[in-house]
């Protein structure tokens, strides 16, 4: 932020008038104080009219300073005004009015703003509160009407105070009168320079017009032969500015052009030649399709057929293993039986050992029934007839034990021929139990090979009927390809079609000066 009104650069007659005027308002001001001084003189009856002299010869300082125009002018038209302000006060020296003059020195110091310099109007400022500190210690009636020192120090004080609050208003004001002129200065040239480019620019659109409108009728001929299909219309003669660029890049376009227009007429011709091989090789790929088409037709038929006999193969195979799987739980059951059989074989054997056991304890008690029945017969025939009586029931228990033994001997023969038939009959069932276990193994394997045949006829089966079907598939993608075929043979011979129009619509470009000639001698002829 600026805290000086802007200085006049050399040659700038505005600024230096406005500033001139600045001071001359300023001056203004104090010569519009004179009357009012020079009426205090003769109403206080001031014979030698001091104030007004002293006032005049101010304003002639004045006057003075702004002839000069100097560095310092500023400084001494503030010191002028604020003078001509104590002229004023001191000529009410001990008037009760003298007080009320105190106002002037504000209206000075806004006038001393107009100036636009914070450096005069804190100049300004410091010299109030200067003469009036100074007048009060030395002079005092020549600034308060009162002779005490304390109240008029006191005054000076809030005199001062509120001239310090005038100078801050007013250097407010004047940092933003200063910084709305440097804007308005900046705009001011800104918009001068935009004026000077603007005039520039329309000296240079007109020129560029009229070089625009010679340089768009040259063009206009040019793109009038290009509608023609003349392609030998290329802008030979140099060009000023950016129309160069433009020429050579039309140049360029129209070599492109000229050189697209040749290769497509070539490649028209390319591709006629290309659309009668096409239209020949699709009929060939035609027929032979349709060939491929019936024998796949025939070997899906053919698929088909084995598909269903590998499919029967495989329901047969499940129903013998089921068979097989039903053999095969029959022989295990029968091993079950087998075995329960041996045990039970075992069980008779061991009961046939108890009862063995048995028939010789009841041997060895016939034989010991036997010696008693005997020693019994001995004692009683030493007894003689009184022992005949124990001697018959002796000679019974003999026989009976002997009956015994040999009853025992007799089944004890039997249990030994049982023990042999059941020990062969045990051997017998062991023998049929582990022929059912070598049954029952190979009905097993003949079970799991049938498994194994079934799954693997059913996976063949399931394999062909993918193959069938993917046969099936390929059949109609052949049907298709032929049909294709069929249409890119037509779509062949409209591509041939097509080149021939496109060659010759080619033909009425003319793609330089001989061709043209040859052309228009071909057509006239």
């Amino acid at each position: 932020m600026r805290f000086e009104r802007p200085q006049p650069a050399s040659g700038g007659l505005k600024e230096r008038l406005r500033a001139i005027s600045e001071q001359m308002l300023l001056v203004l001001l104090g010569v519009m104080l004179m009357p009012i001084i020079v009426v205090t003189d003769l109403y206080l009856g001031h014979v030698t009219m001091p104030a007004t002299l002293t006032s005049c010869a101010l304003l002639a300082v004045a006057a003075l300073a702004m002839r000069l125009q100097g560095r310092l002018t500023d400084y001494v038209l503030a010191a002028v005004v604020l003078a001509q302000a104590m002229v004023l006060t001191a000529a009410y020296r001990l008037h009760p009015w003298q007080l009320d003059t105190h106002m002037v020195y504000f209206v000075m110091l806004a006038g001393i703003s107009i100036l636009g310099r914070v450096s005069v109007l804190i100049f300004g400022c410091v010299l109030v509160a200067a003469q009036h500190l100074g007048l009060v210690l030395l002079l005092p009636a020549l600034v308060f009407p009162s002779t005490d020192l304390v109240e008029n120090v006191m005054r000076v004080v809030l005199h001062g105070g509120i001239v310090i609050m005038e100078g801050l208003i007013l250097t407010l004001a004047i940092l933003q009168r200063n910084a709305g002129r440097q804007q308005l200065a900046e705009s001011a040239e800104q918009l001068a320079d935009e004026s000077h480019r603007a005039a520039e620019a329309r000296a240079r659109a007109e020129a560029t017009a009229q070089l625009t409108q010679d340089l768009v009728a040259r063009f206009s001929r040019h793109f009038h032969a290009l509608a023609e299909r003349d392609l030998d219309c290329a802008l030979n003669d140099p060009m000023d500015g950016v129309f160069e660029a433009l020429r050579q890049d039309f140049n360029r376009a129209l070599t492109q052009l000229r050189d697209a227009l040749g290769s497509a007429r070539r490649t028209a011709d390319g591709v006629d030649e290309e659309a009668g091989a096409l239209e020949q090789v699709t009929g060939d790929l035609s027929m032979r399709s349709e060939r491929q088409a019936q024998e796949l037709s025939t070997a899906a038929s053919g698929m088909a057929d084995v598909t269903g006999a590998l499919r029967g193969t495989a329901s047969r195979a499940g129903e013998l293993s089921e068979q097989a799987r039903l053999a095969r739980d029959s022989a295990e059951e029968g091993g079950t039986v087998t075995d329960r059989a041996i045990a039970a074989m075992r069980l008779i054997e061991q009961s046939s050992s108890e009862v063995g056991k048995i028939i010789d304890l009841i041997d060895d008690i016939s034989f010991q029934t036997n010696l008693l029945a005997l020693n019994a017969g001995v004692e009683a025939a030493r007894a003689g007839e009184s022992g005949k009586g124990f001697a018959v029931v002796a000679s019974e228990v003999r026989q009976l034990a002997q009956r015994t033994s040999e009853a025992a001997a007799g089944v004890k023969k039997l249990i030994l021929d049982s023990e042999e038939q059941v020990s062969e009959g045990a051997k017998l069932v062991n023998e049929a139990g582990g022929r059912l276990s070598a049954i029952v193994t190979a009905v097993s394997t003949v079970s799991d090979m049938i498994a194994e045949i079934r799954d693997d006829a059913k996976g063949q089966s399931e394999r062909l009927s993918i193959l069938s079907e993917a046969v099936s598939r390929l059949d109609s993608q052949t049907q298709e390809s032929a049909a294709l075929s069929e249409e890119m043979a037509a779509m062949g011979l409209r591509l041939r079609g097509h080149a021939r129009d496109l060659a010759r619509d080619m033909a009425v470009f003319r793609l330089n000066a001989a061709e043209g000639m040859t052309s228009r001698t071909a057509r006239r002829a």
